[in-house]
């Protein structure tokens, strides 16, 4: 594991900081990493995970509050056992099909209220690219030799799938409480489906377990209620490796 000492925060704004770390490999090499977030010890793991790509920082809610584990890479042991992850094709479907992902259009309305809730998050992903590179070297007698030779890039990011809920902001506090209280426990029921397939998994599940918790506690008020879980994606700036 990397072991990472700040060295610089920059505000950007909108509750968020870049940090700058000098990062320590286990074999003792040296690297400096900068990572964005609102928070100080997770900008601590993220840049952890930045430096040592064999770990994962996985953040997910629970009906006691957001819970964060870090977990390991393993190797699989067959074709079998390997499968891509892929949250961002599933959701482009889900974006293609899906009534729920309007909610945009809610966002400026008068007298609208909204909220996020997320669902899961999953920091210090790893992705690679590989881009073909001219690349010549002089020969005896004023010539010159090319080919292209792949150079392969890397950058770490962190994916997060959320609930967003928007109601009239002239509902009563209690209304609006029973709103938060069924959002969030539709947010623990989804967060196994978030994990595994993003918010194209999470969707349903969330909606089964809002939409019913809303018609117990406000009744006719539920068609007021607008929703959408979507999934979004930030990361580093790509490095060759």
């Amino acid at each position: 594991m990397c072991t990472c000492v700040q060295k610089d925060k920059k505000h950007l704004g909108s509750g968020n900081y870049e940090y700058t770390f000098e990062c320590t490999k286990p074999d003792g090499s040296k690297t400096t990493v900068k990572v964005t977030t609102g928070n100080d010890n997770q900008a601590k793991q993220l840049a952890e995970l930045e430096c040592d790509d064999s770990k994962l920082l996985v953040e997910y809610i629970t009906e006691s509050g957001y819970k964060t584990e870090v977990l390991d890479f393993e190797d699989a042991n067959s074709e079998d056992d390997y499968e891509d992850f892929l949250w961002e094709e599933n959701d482009e479907t889900l974006k293609a099909n899906s009534a729920f992902f309007s909610i945009e259009s809610t966002l400026e309305a008068l007298g609208t209220e909204c909220k996020k809730f997320t669902i899961a998050s999953i920091g210090g992903w790893p992705e690679t690219k590989t881009e073909w590179k001219n690349r010549c070297v002089k020969i005896p007698f004023n010539g010159k030799a090319c080919t292209k030779l792949p150079k392969v890039y890397r950058r770490t990011c962190k994916k997060k799938v959320f609930a967003q809920i928007c109601y009239p902001s002239n509902f009563e506090n209690s209304i609006k409480n029973h709103i938060e209280e069924c959002a969030k426990g539709a947010a623990t029921a989804a967060v196994a489906a978030a994990i595994a397939t993003g918010a194209s998994g999470a969707l349903p599940v969330f909606k089964a377990a809002f939409e019913g918790c809303l018609a117990a506690k406000i009744g006719n008020k539920i068609d007021q209620v607008k929703f959408s879980v979507k999934s979004e994606k930030s990361c580093s700036s790509w490095k060759g490796i």
